[in-house]
């Protein structure tokens, strides 16, 4: 199987003042780590592919939209007002049926976005843009296809549990920038690490 050309980077990265390295640059067999700059910019390309094709996609549920506005502008306009719609009111005039399935469509397609592409390329499109791969932990020349169970982790912890618990969500996009192998959150649960590929 054919490997990067990769140098003979060292393990760890620039010694800080008191000679001891406080980040890895590089997996342990000497693959660069990305930056999470870099990570930023892939999560951010994603987000406008993935928006794009959750638009497209629900396009046939603008009713739907247009009922949550509306719902949402009544909500607003009584608390304005001083003279708030009773809460059964509002509860009963929601649309939540349509809103589940609309819900539940923009989830799907983010999941199916991001199991697909980490299954086949170990990368997203918008990973791939900024030549960047996840590999498990100091594996960085693996070329073998991510195990279901460590693709599944990574989902589960960014796609579900990020939107539901904000704290984790904000410790998790952060937690690259301190951690000594620039792993987050999710990187950690699943034991990966996301690697910048050499320029061609």
């Amino acid at each position: 199987m054919s490997r990067a050309p990769y140098p003979a980077y060292p393990a760890t990265g620039h010694p800080s003042a008191n000679g001891v390295s406080s980040q890895a640059a590089y997996t342990a067999d000497g693959v660069p780590l990305a930056g999470w700059g870099w990570r930023f910019l892939a999560v951010l390309l994603d987000a406008i592919v993935v928006n794009l094709v959750i638009t497209l996609l629900t396009a046939p549920f603008a009713r739907v939209n247009r009922e949550v506005e509306t719902w949402s502008a009544r909500l607003l306009e009584g608390l304005q007002s001083g003279n708030p719609v009773p809460p059964d009111q509002m509860l009963n005039g929601f649309p939540w049926a349509s809103f589940a399935l609309l819900s539940a469509l923009q989830l799907g397609v983010v999941v199916a976005y991001h199991v697909f592409f980490l299954r086949w390329r170990a990368a997203t499109p918008g990973k791939l843009a900024c030549r960047l791969r996840v590999v498990p932990v100091d594996q960085g020349r693996r070329r073998d296809p991510l195990s279901w169970t460590t693709i599944g982790i990574r989902v589960l912890l960014r796609f579900v549990v990020s939107p539901l618990i904000w704290l984790f969500a904000l410790f998790d996009a952060l937690w690259p920038l301190w951690h000594p192998r620039r792993q987050a959150l999710h990187d950690l649960a699943a034991k990966t690490q996301v690697v910048r590929e050499p320029s061609r």
